[in-house]
């Protein structure tokens, strides 16, 4: 990318600016498929997430294993009404995990419902 902008500010011929300008086209052809693809994930992850928020903000006794994301997803529990406790190790034989993270990124965070 450095390498466009140093082209589109040379003062030579036109030949450097056609370079710059065929690589900055390359550039958003590598780059579209992989933004398109990510923020469908996006879309699709905060929908999810907001099901899975207001399913739990109907919940009573809710469990929560932040493992690394206390802050950012406790804030985010809060913000959306659900009432929980937070715990180092969930007691129920399978735990919910919620869309915090990636698939397959370890240590999501996951919720266990007591009755």
């Amino acid at each position: 990318m450095f390498g466009v902008a140093i082209g589109f500010a040379a003062d030579r011929g036109g030949g450097v600016r056609t370079l710059s300008w065929i690589l900055a086209a390359l550039l958003l052809v590598n780059v579209l498929p992989i933004a398109i693809v990510h923020y469908r994930w996006e879309v699709e992850a905060t929908r999810t997430t907001n099901q899975q928020m207001a399913w739990l903000r109907d919940e009573t006794n809710v469990d929560v294993d932040f493992w690394y994301f206390r802050e950012p997803f406790g804030e985010r529990l809060k913000a959306a009404g659900v009432r929980f406790i937070p715990v180092q190790a969930l007691q129920c034989p399978v735990p919910m995990e919620l869309m915090s993270v990636s698939p397959g990124y370890p240590e999501a965070v996951r919720v266990c419902i007591k009755e």
